[in-house]
């Protein structure tokens, strides 16, 4: 996505996105570290920083692999970690162009261009126009599966809580806005590597010919820019409030996971005098 003109022509995109993101990342850190960082460090101290390699690369199948997700597959009858690994990836696609095309090039326009070149950018773009549609179909299928008809294991109040739909909701939103900045700025008469997205493309054609006049398309690629940020930072928010803060907390605990052989137990090293335990 192309980054609007100036904020109510005044100022300057960079700013507004740089100040709004500031605070919201510090509420989200907040949050984050009142409800774990700040109980971890109450626990004994526990020395799980050696043998980084180790902890590293051990943890690399579990997070990038969804090992743990995918051990109990079955493309007949239990589809979910494949869609979650599918999401998992969507995630972390969406999240580098994020940084790259709203967080960089908001500072300086071609940066984006000058790290992937304007073949690089075309091919992402295409990516991930057709991965938002993608996205919406499995988001579409995922709510179908916990409201509607659904097996046993997805019928508690963990699975179809509210929770569970405002993370959805918050998904689709940056998927629509995703495609609908997209739309108004090729309607806008937008050019360059950004207008490759097809299904933007097509949809600005669309605008195009339904007769909208390019300053109304400015002003809602600008919207649906802004919008698109403002979910992005509600979604920092609220992922360390809700269940969700699994996606923070378990390459935390992969990483730092104990090393020693299951069962292992430290023994004090003053057991013969210590007159307390635990």
């Amino acid at each position: 996505m192309v980054p609007p003109g100036a904020l109510f022509g005044v100022i300057p995109t960079w700013i507004g996105v740089y100040l709004v993101s500031t605070l919201a990342f510090g509420i989200a850190g907040y949050f984050l570290y009142q409800r774990v960082f700040r109980l971890v460090i109450l626990g004994k101290p526990s020395n799980r920083f050696d043998q980084p390699v180790r902890r590293i690369l051990g943890a690399m199948p579990y997070i990038f692999g969804q090992r743990k997700v995918l051990q109990r597959v079955s493309i007949r009858r239990d589809r979910a970690g494949l869609f979650h690994f599918f999401i998992f990836w969507g995630f972390l696609s969406f999240s580098f162009s994020y940084f790259l095309f709203i967080f960089l090039d908001v500072a300086w326009r071609p940066l984006s261009a000058t790290v992937l070149t304007d073949t690089g950018v075309k091919i992402f773009v295409f990516y991930l126009d057709v991965l938002a549609v993608v996205f919406l179909v499995v988001l579409t299928w995922a709510a179908v599966r916990r409201w509607g008809p659904t097996p046993r294991r997805l019928s508690f109040d963990l699975t179809q809580g509210k929770e569970a739909a405002i993370i959805l909701a918050l998904i689709a939103m940056l998927m629509l806005f995703t495609l609908l900045a997209e739309a108004f700025y090729v309607a806008s008469g937008g050019t360059g590597p950004h207008s490759a997205a097809p299904i933007g493309a097509a949809l600005g054609d669309a605008l195009v010919g339904a007769g909208i006049g390019v300053s109304l398309a400015n002003g809602l690629q600008a919207f649906f820019w802004w919008a698109h940020l403002g979910v992005i930072l509600g979604f920092a928010i609220y992922i360390p409030l809700s269940k969700h803060m699994h996606m923070i907390a378990a390459p935390i605990n992969f990483v730092m996971r104990n090393l020693e052989a299951r069962g292992t137990l430290s023994t004090p090293a003053d057991l013969e005098t210590a007159e307390v335990f635990g």
